[in-house]
């Protein structure tokens, strides 16, 4: 069954999600890297999504070190608009995968996301966000 969603913002991730946690989940197989034409979605491209047909994952934003080289910086959760068959359902579990691999960053600091996601499809819209560590879907 075809479900049409339209998924819009972003849960932000502080501190940031670095680039080498994202490589080790890209490593176990969890994740995967897609990269897609510079259309103006996600900086420069670079996205790492759950599983082979995830409609959430982290987005890698270009920020320069301290030596003025380009590095890559997960600073948000964002939805993928690229998969047009993703069913609404398996974004909340997502979102609960991403909480669990990324809540604790390596020093041991536990990560504050902010901010939300909307869902809009023909029963409404819906905020997915995270409170206590939790995924959490309310109706707006």
């Amino acid at each position: 069954m075809n479900e049409e969603i339209y998924v819009y913002e972003a849960i932000d991730a502080e501190p940031a999600i670095t680039e080498a946690e994202v490589k080790t989940r890209i490593a176990s197989g969890e994740y995967r890297k897609v990269t897609w034409e510079d259309d103006g979605r996600i900086g420069d491209g670079y996205f790492v999504q759950v599983g082979e047909r995830g409609m959430l994952g982290i987005a890698m934003i270009p920020v320069l070190d301290n030596q003025g080289n380009l590095r890559h910086q997960g600073v948000a959760i964002q939805a993928n608009p690229l998969d047009e068959d993703h069913r609404d359902a398996t974004i909340e579990a997502e979102l609960g995968k991403i909480i669990d691999d990324f809540g604790t960053a390596p020093d041991g600091i536990i990560r504050l996301f902010t901010g939300a996601i909307h869902i809009e499809s023909g029963e409404g819209e819906d905020k997915l966000f995270v409170d206590g560590g939790k995924a959490v879907r309310a109706r707006t």
